[in-house]
């Protein structure tokens, strides 16, 4: 590996490399915001609100109840018996 001078060439190949990237991470954000849209089309600006806290919080929850089962999974797909954990 050694290092080349800079040339328009590079940006191509860059850009042709990530069009579909762009394009795929454009997606994923639309259909993330479109629940969000839908009820702001539909309902006052205080139910999005409400909305968007509460799916906060359900993010977090799945994200704390995953890691738990994960851990806990792990522990017993491995024939050790689950330790004793202090919440």
């Amino acid at each position: 590996m050694h290092l080349v001078n800079f040339q328009w060439k590079h940006i191509k190949s860059l850009s042709v490399f990530s069009f579909w990237l762009f394009l795929t991470s454009s997606g994923v954000l639309v259909f993330s915001q479109a629940d969000t849209v839908l009820i702001g089309h539909f309902m006052d600006v205080e139910n999005v609100g409400i909305y968007r806290v509460v799916l906060q919080f359900t993010g977090i929850a799945t994200f704390s109840s995953n890691a738990l089962r994960l851990t806990l999974w792990l522990e017993s797909a491995n024939g050790v018996k689950p330790r004793s954990f202090i919440l």
